[in-house]
């Protein structure tokens, strides 16, 4: 299942080429590290030293743990001169968010760091999915299970149809225990908002 979900997500396009430059002192000094890819563990001299930090492309979740556990942030293109407190001189992972849908089964509880989360059961029980874009077919001829969605962030259109049609609902944030109009029947996602 998560191979043909990873498979439709790739398959609905390219994001921009995701990009963050870290520096070890505040105001873009010091020494400096630049990453394209997932780093589940900075391990050497960057660990717990980043102080700022440029984001060219995409949308960065760093994280204070290595494999992306503890405090998570997501980071928005821009420049932060100094990284916000829970980040300052703790940052041990980070990852883009807008590249690949993920399933981490190492977290259940955890639901800072996706924009959106699906259960297949109600009252967010099994792993969570955790979905960072848009997923306009999902190839497997029924759709995925949901029974219940945590939206953590912008405003997301679930639709049991291919293409955004069917029967659609809009979520805006927040926990929704019980999702069962669709009958578990989800074919395509994306964020609105």
């Amino acid at each position: 299942m998560k191979a043909l979900f990873l498979a439709a997500v790739a398959a609905a396009g390219v994001a921009n080429a995701a990009e963050i430059t870290i520096y070890k002192q505040p105001n873009f000094a010091g020494e400096q590290l630049t990453l394209r890819d997932t780093a589940g563990n900075l391990s050497g001299n960057f660990t717990d030293q980043a102080s700022s930090a440029i984001v060219r492309g995409g949308r960065w979740q760093v994280c204070t743990q290595p494999n992306f556990q503890g405090d998570c942030v997501t980071l928005e293109p821009g420049r932060y001169t100094q990284l916000d407190s829970r980040l300052l001189h703790r940052v041990e992972s980070m990852r883009p968010l807008d590249v690949v849908a993920y399933n981490d089964t190492s977290s259940y509880g955890y639901r800072e760091g996706a924009p959106i989360e699906l259960y297949r059961a109600t009252a967010f029980r099994g792993r969570p999915f955790r979905l960072n874009r848009d997923a306009p077919e999902i190839q497997r001829g029924q759709g995925i299970g949901v029974g219940s969605v945590v939206v953590n962030e912008g405003r997301w259109q679930l639709c049991s149809d291919p293409g955004y049609q069917g029967y659609c609902q809009v979520l805006e944030p927040g926990e929704y225990d019980y999702f069962g109009r669709f009958n578990n029947q989800v074919t395509s996602i994306r964020r609105i908002g």
